[in-house]
């Protein structure tokens, strides 16, 4: 979780945002690095109210439902 904040962060940096936040888009790599995937196109509404759909608050939201139903809010 902490690689995704990193490379989500550095995304919204840039003006570019996520924009389909959910476990399906993180893959891992051989090394064992989160590398997120799916830039833009939707929203998974479990994690991204729809009104926040392609929006840095959208993809904050996001994460953190994610990491909540990941890691049980750690």
């Amino acid at each position: 979780m902490d690689q995704i904040d990193e490379t989500v962060g550095k995304l919204h940096q840039h003006g570019l945002v996520w924009g389909d936040v959910q476990p399906d888009n993180v893959m891992i790599d051989p090394s064992g690095n989160a590398v997120v995937i799916d830039l833009g196109g939707g929203c998974t509404l479990e994690y991204v109210d729809l009104q926040l759909q392609e929006t840095k608050e959208g993809d904050l939201q996001g994460i953190g439902r994610m990491r909540t139903k990941l890691l049980g809010g750690l």
